[in-house]
């Protein structure tokens, strides 16, 4: 990848003009990261504070750093250090992250595609907001049922969850979905604001060097590169796929490939400096009391 696309060269290029505006993509960095600390205490029934940010920054600096997803075992395996849920629970927790992930990126996306539709694929914006609206409405359903499934789901756990398979699966399902309206709404809001910073930060150091036409354009680079990250295929420090995935993506709108692969490295670092950064005062108790 670096020798093809003249990796230095299109680094290069893009801070050629100085790195006095690296403050906005630091800054929508640090809005990734308060917004999904926010998000998780909504999620684990807790109020905001240090410990939903030092919960979050570490889950997060784990998910960035090491390969094939692993890092994903560190949000329950802390969240039961932290004694707010069993394992069990904290995975559920987990997948009903991704799962509001998934749902705002599919929604995104096509709302995206959308507005981009004239420039990459004429005569099928119709479908697309189609689509979109489709994706409007499960969420809206979904919201709309969570009580009756809520009250299912807590029935369950009134009896006890046990201690098998599938109890522990039962207890996982709580986790991820037995939530009220109320935090549903909470959820929704802060993954949807954390997902917009995402964007915004990509689109900002875009829009620094030249390597992007519009907002749509950006954002729709950014979920190729979201959902490349979410595969288990991404090397130490997640550099490769989901870098090239923007790039492709941004092919599409005529950027050339080094600007835009240029862009995802410095997201990508901004974004992984910041979540170190603010994660960075807890690492040593984390290293020296690991969860088991």
């Amino acid at each position: 990848m670096a020798g093809d696309a003249n990796l230095r060269h299109g680094v290069a290029t893009a801070l050629e003009g100085g790195v006095g505006w690296l403050w906005q993509p630091v800054l929508a960095a640090f809005c990734v990261v308060g917004l999904r600390a926010w998000r998780l205490a909504v999620v684990l029934g807790r109020p905001m504070g240090l410990a939903m940010v030092r919960l979050s920054a570490l889950h997060q600096t784990a998910n960035l750093l090491l390969p094939l997803k692993l890092g994903e075992l560190a949000l329950p395996l802390l969240i039961r250090r932290e004694g707010a849920r069993g394992f069990a629970g904290g995975l559920g927790a987990l997948v009903a992250i991704r799962l509001w992930d998934l749902a705002v990126l599919g929604v995104a996306g096509a709302l995206a595609l959308a507005l981009a539709a004239p420039q990459v694929a004429p005569g099928v914006a119709g479908l697309i907001w189609a689509a979109g609206g489709i994706g409007v409405l499960a969420v809206a359903v979904g919201i709309a049922a969570a009580p009756r499934l809520s009250a299912w789901l807590a029935g369950r756990h009134g009896a006890g969850f046990g201690h098998g398979l599938t109890a522990r699966l039962w207890a996982v399902a709580h986790g991820a979905f037995a939530h009220d309206r109320a935090m549903l709404l909470g959820i929704l809001a802060t993954t949807a604001g954390a997902w917009l910073a995402v964007f915004t930060g990509f689109h900002l150091v875009a829009a620094n060097i030249g390597a992007t036409p519009n907002f749509a354009a950006s954002t729709l680079g950014a979920i190729a590169s979201s959902l490349a990250f979410a595969l288990p295929i991404n090397g130490v420090g997640t550099i490769g796929p989901a870098q090239i995935a923007y790039a492709a993506a941004m092919a599409l709108f005529g950027v050339p490939f080094e600007a835009a692969l240029a862009t995802a490295l410095v997201w990508h670092a901004a974004a992984v400096a910041t979540t170190v950064a603010v994660a960075a005062p807890w690492l040593p108790t984390l290293l020296a009391h690991r969860p088991r």
